[in-house]
């Protein structure tokens, strides 16, 4: 029997499969682009993969698009025939009936399922996203950091993923208030991993929820950004939170009673160019409370014309709202292209 990276095993035709399905798991947890072109070697590697069949149903239905059940569903077909043909182990199986699940529409129950795979599998990463990813949408703070919580004391700097698992616990505790201790988690996430965009994002979301404007906009500033090169839509969750820094401190200067006159945010992640705007450009004026307003990320104000100007390397269309589905980079959408990839 072969086993993957954190020493679980896995029903796979060669070791060069499973490799393979490692580095689909990395770049899934860093939420890449190239994590669809990762999957297709691993299933030209072993054709009867099924955890990789599962996973690719998984990621189908990670795209919470309706169009994308069917092949979710196409994708639960082969894992089953695998299943059938290999047996598989008991944590496989269990990812299978989670997938079944899902497809139903019983999402409640797959998240079930996750959790008790990691009660036998702490080392199981997919589990362990995907059980945070359901966990979020349920709207359960709490359960975002016990779901990775419980399951740290299988962990250490030795095991690969590592780095990924303090950046979902990062993002638990600052969901559940303790900031922190968030901090504490995401700093060393990003150390290990400075790929991390999900630790990185827990990271300035303390900034944020502790006003502490300046040193948010200074620790994005400060990330390797040529590490998130590939990191696809997720990427924009960064930029976004940055935005909503300076947004903030951009308020809190011009709604105090004796606010200067003259206020310039220099150390910002993007480049404020002044008082002109361009197709790759957001501009806004001060007071203004409109989306776009929200979503400068570099303001610039002066007593007689406050307007804010924003080049992002992640811009909005001009009619998109204001969320990370509405970023594009370069006008390309890195969903689609992460589709694409998965066809």
């Amino acid at each position: 029997m072969l086993s993957d990276a954190r020493g679980l095993a896995v029903t796979a035709a060669s070791p060069e499969a499973v490799a393979a399905l490692d580095a689909t798991v990395v770049a899934y947890c860093g939420m890449r682009l190239d994590t669809g072109d990762n999957l297709k070697r691993t299933l030209a590697a072993d054709p009867g993969f099924l955890f990789a069949h599962t996973l690719k149903g998984y990621f189908m239905m990670l795209f919470a698009k309706r169009d994308f059940v069917a092949r979710a569903a196409q994708a639960l077909a082969a894992a089953e025939a695998a299943a059938q043909a290999v047996g598989g182990t008991a944590r496989e199986r269990s990812h299978l009936a989670a997938l079944r699940d899902w497809v139903r529409g019983d999402w409640v129950a797959a998240l079930a399922r996750w959790e008790a795979i990691l009660l036998d599998h702490p080392r199981d990463l997919v589990a362990l996203r995907l059980a945070q990813y359901s966990t979020l949408y349920k709207g359960d703070s709490e359960g975002l950091r016990d779901s990775v919580g419980r399951v740290l004391y299988a962990w250490d700097d030795g095991v690969p993923g590592y780095g990924f698992v303090l950046g979902a616990y990062a993002f638990g505790l600052e969901e559940a208030g303790d900031y922190a201790a968030a901090e504490r988690a995401g700093r060393r996430a990003i150390e290990l991993n400075p790929a991390d965009v999900w630790a990185a994002h827990a990271v300035a979301h303390v900034f944020e929820m502790q006003d502490r404007q300046r040193e948010g906009i200074a620790w994005i500033d400060g990330l390797d950004i040529s590490s998130f090169t590939s990191a696809g839509t997720a990427a924009s969750t960064i930029w976004s939170s940055g935005i909503t820094i300076a947004c903030s401190l951009f308020t809190i200067a011009n709604c105090a009673p004796n606010r200067p006159t003259n206020i310039s945010i220099s150390a910002m992640p993007l480049h404020c160019s002044g008082a002109s705007s361009s197709s790759a450009s957001t501009s806004v004026r001060a007071g203004s409370s409109s989306p776009s307003a929200r979503s400068s990320a570099a303001m610039t104000t002066s007593s007689s014309s406050p307007i804010c100007t924003t080049s992002l390397p992640w811009r909005r269309t001009a009619t998109a709202p204001v969320s990370n589905a509405g970023w594009n980079r370069a006008g390309a959408s890195p969903r689609a292209a992460a589709s694409r990839n998965l066809r």
